[in-house]
């Protein structure tokens, strides 16, 4: 079996890693605020769950594997899916694990339509075959480097250019995706912001220590009012990392008329991450029939 095929699946147990962790990370940001008294390093610890890999870790057959170098000097692996096609999709995947394992969602993208769309599949700072250690500001110059790449050396035009966010990957797309015209965000299990999800894992009280920086960290909700991008949401009704409710807070304060340029789709009985296995074809069709719908080629 091949290295990618072992990966190619949704449920990549994002959220064993996440709540196994739970009780280490309380006792390590406690003392990170005591040591440090450093915001910063509170949330790149908490935040962030990379998986490395080998870097002779092959490439799918059907991508190309590229290397992309940030501003700051990281080297970030990621997969080019070529189409030949106008429309072009970033996707900015979510927390746990590495590329590999979204490759099965970038094939199911890439052949949406007649003519196919375009995917280029990020791994950031610190995951997969990438260079540096994760953290907030790096991951939104990562998802920076990657959109600059599409648009300035492939010459993607913006009004042909989604991004896909998952969980995480929603803050990243929403960082980026401000004072642009792009063709639209496609925005799954996104959250409103660190502060809220703070809150939903009963560690309220460590706000006060998050507020002491420059606003809240991972902060989409006080973003969105600089995007004009149609956006399409998918939720599972019990998701129970990121709770429905911070998906409809987002998508509240998201601009726009609903329906027309802003539509949130929820999942019944649907948890993180068995959107696709609940949905089935229905979940793809819903990613298709956006893009479908808001390209303008």
């Amino acid at each position: 079996m091949r290295i990618h095929d072992a990966f190619d699946k949704d449920n990549y147990q994002e959220q064993k890693r996440w709540m196994s962790s739970l009780g280490r990370l309380c006792l390590l940001l406690g003392a990170l605020v005591l040591i440090s008294g450093c915001r910063d390093a509170m949330v790149n610890a908490f935040a962030f769950y990379p998986e490395p890999l080998p870097h002779d870790a092959p490439a799918p057959s059907d991508a190309e594997e590229i290397i992309l170098t940030t501003p700051d000097g990281e080297q970030l692996q990621a997969l080019w899916f070529d189409k030949q096609s106008d429309t072009t999709l970033l996707y900015l995947h979510g927390n746990a694990g590495h590329l590999y394992y979204r490759v099965g969602d970038a094939r199911e993208i890439a052949a949406s339509g007649v003519s196919g769309v375009n995917v280029l599949l990020l791994s950031y700072r610190g995951y997969g075959k990438s260079s540096g250690s994760p953290s907030e500001q790096g991951l939104y110059t990562d998802a920076q480097t990657a959109l600059d790449y599409l648009l300035q050396q492939l010459g993607v035009k913006e009004q042909n250019l989604f991004i896909y966010g998952r969980s995480l990957g929603s803050a990243m797309a929403i960082h980026v995706a401000q004072h642009r015209q792009l063709a639209g965000l496609i925005l799954v299990t996104p959250f409103s912001s660190g502060t809220d999800m703070a809150k939903t894992m009963g560690l309220g009280w460590m706000n006060w220590a998050l507020s002491l920086g420059e606003g809240s960290p991972l902060d989409s909700i006080n973003k969105v009012s600089s995007i004009s991008a149609p956006a399409l949401f998918i939720h599972g009704e019990s998701d129970d990392i990121v709770p429905f409710a911070l998906g409809q807070k987002l998508y509240d304060a998201y601009p726009g008329e609903e329906d027309s340029h802003k539509l949130f789709i929820a999942v019944p009985g649907a948890d993180h991450n068995d959107l696709t296995i609940v949905e089935g074809p229905n979940y793809w069709r819903w990613v298709a029939e956006f893009i479908g719908r808001n390209d303008s080629k």
